[in-house]
């Protein structure tokens, strides 16, 4: 009986240590992920310079039948996007690249921030290359 008790404590155990089937592990961003999973996905973008310095907040609004990619600067909401499979597949893009920018360091004064915050992962990219400007970019893209 005792072995018995051990066996199925072992495999309650095993059970609930296995990672979900959704886990981020299975997608390459995590806007793949939160998409996926229904959770929330955030990005801040602060961009500072000698004369000007600006606070971007994307995040996807995933509580209707569309997703809504809504866009706030500077503490005012500047545009709702229902998104099209264009428009997402451009933003997970995006986070390709910026994933791929890692911290570059340039002779620009600007200093782009980029803050990606999931329940899957949360990072922060600094670039002050002045030669990417992706979020610039990134909004053109999917008006």
């Amino acid at each position: 009986m005792k072995k018995l008790t051990n066996l199925i404590l072992l495999l309650c155990m095993t059970m609930l240590s296995m990672p979900s089937v959704n886990a981020q592990q299975n997608f390459e961003t995590s806007i793949e992920a939160s998409i996926n999973n229904g959770t929330n996905w955030s990005l801040d973008f602060n961009s500072s310079g000698c004369f000007h310095n600006t606070k971007v907040v994307l995040f996807l609004d995933l509580s209707q039948d569309t997703i809504i990619l809504r866009h706030i600067k500077d503490g005012k909401e500047q545009s709702k996007i229902a998104l099209t499979s264009d428009n997402l597949n451009t933003l997970i893009e995006f986070e390709r690249q910026l994933l791929n920018r890692s911290n570059k360091y340039g002779g620009c004064t600007t200093i782009e921030t980029y803050t990606v915050s999931s329940e899957f992962s949360s990072y922060t990219i600094k670039d002050s290359s002045c030669a990417w400007n992706g979020l610039s970019k990134l909004l053109k893209t999917i008006k």
